[in-house]
């Protein structure tokens, strides 16, 4: 798949097509730096949703730190995305990132209670 088909595919992703969503996570995980690439092109929070659960459906350990910072985005779709992500893939280096996230925030709040939640489910 080339980057203009990634492009292509993104922008009716984010018009709301699920074939381009469905196309998009059985693609071979090396788009995923181009998908990268295209979350922070992005300046529409539900776009960025839609694409950052594109990019955690692929559970490719390597985007842990990019998730783990998507936990910072203003948008409530895209950290609770970014934290279902952490969850799926799992492991001790999911588990740690958001330790060190939830050392970061407030203590109480929506998006504590959600990380708290997160960090539960994760088996380190």
């Amino acid at each position: 798949m080339t980057p203009t088909d990634v492009s292509q595919l993104v922008e009716s992703l984010c018009n709301g097509n699920d074939n381009a969503l469905n196309t998009l996570i059985e693609a071979d995980s090396v788009i995923v730096p181009l998908l990268i690439r295209q979350f922070a092109s992005r300046a529409c929070g539900a776009d960025r949703a839609r694409i950052i659960e594109v990019i955690w459906q692929h559970r490719d350990k390597t985007t842990i730190p990019f998730l783990a910072s998507a936990l910072r985005d203003p948008n409530a779709d895209v950290w609770k995305h970014a934290l279902d992500g952490l969850v799926a893939i799992g492991g001790i280096e999911s588990h740690n990132a958001l330790i060190e996230f939830r050392s970061e925030i407030a203590a109480d709040g929506e998006l504590a209670s959600w990380a708290d939640e997160a960090i539960a489910q994760i088996q380190p």
